[in-house]
């Protein structure tokens, strides 16, 4: 706690700083603070006292009697040293309610630590159950399938071929040894849809259909991801370029693969 390792922690807790220099004591005729300046040697002192109380709290150690001192030293000499006794009570009972905090704050942290730690044991517990529910369970199945060859291997051998009789452990195949079934589903291609033949060629920008709404010559269409209309003629030159640079072609307008 940084406030503690500066040796403040007492005078955090009862919102006292020994170095001001005014009376920490009630003008009840004005109704407010006493404005009446304390000695400076006094003021000294109980910043001593103080920062030793500070220590006296991280060992544990009763401050009742150390506030008992430093009441007086900070009230002025002329008006306010009968509030003492009352000042020191104030600060007892903040020094209280900061142990019952400190109290509250451990208690919750060794709540939240059960609790973290019964939830990591509860859920090793269930993985090594399910763990053991597959073993078991491949287990039985390899069992079972040994079973069924050793029943196999005991049926008469009916060959007319050959009269001489072969032994079981030349003809059995090897007890089978079942492994985990593992997903080979492929990723599924994504059907394509062509584009509705209108507008201009994306390579030559020359339009796509004549005026009569004719084809002007063979068109083609991206089938990898796009679906839009080329030239075949203007495709092809398209796809010349590709072969001086050694790699595949792809369509103009998305870049995928091309597919003829």
């Amino acid at each position: 706690m940084t406030d503690f390792e500066s040796g403040d922690l007492l005078s955090v807790i009862i919102n006292v700083d020994p170095c001001e220099p005014d009376c920490f004591g009630y003008a009840s005729s004005q109704h407010r603070r006493c404005r009446c300046r304390t000695r400076a040697s006094n003021r000294g002192y109980a910043a001593i006292l103080l920062e030793e109380g500070s220590y006296r709290l991280c060992n544990g150690e009763s401050v009742d009697g150390l506030l008992d001192q430093v009441a007086p030293l900070l009230l002025c000499t002329r008006f306010h040293q009968g509030q003492a006794a009352g000042l020191a009570a104030r600060w007892k009972r903040d020094v209280e309610k900061y142990h019952e905090m400190q109290a509250t704050a451990r208690t919750r942290r060794a709540t939240r630590l059960v609790e973290q730690t019964v939830r990591r044991q509860t859920q090793r517990a269930e993985q090594e159950h399910q763990q053991t529910d597959h073993e078991s369970l491949f287990l039985s199945l390899e069992e079972q399938v040994n079973r069924l060859l050793a029943a196999m291997e005991a049926l008469p051998n009916h060959s007319d071929n050959t009269n001489t009789s072969v032994r079981p452990s030349e003809r059995s195949p090897a007890p089978v040894t079942l492994n985990p079934p593992m997903s080979s589903t492929k990723p599924r291609r994504r059907a394509v849809r062509r584009r509705a033949v209108d507008g201009d060629c994306g390579i030559c920008l020359n339009p796509l259909q004549s005026s009569e709404g004719h084809e002007e010559e063979e068109l083609t269409w991206c089938k990898a991801q796009c679906g839009v209309n080329y030239h075949r003629s203007c495709i092809d030159e398209w796809k010349e370029t590709f072969r001086t640079q050694v790699r595949a072609a792809t369509c103009p307008t998305c870049r995928g693969t091309w597919r003829d």
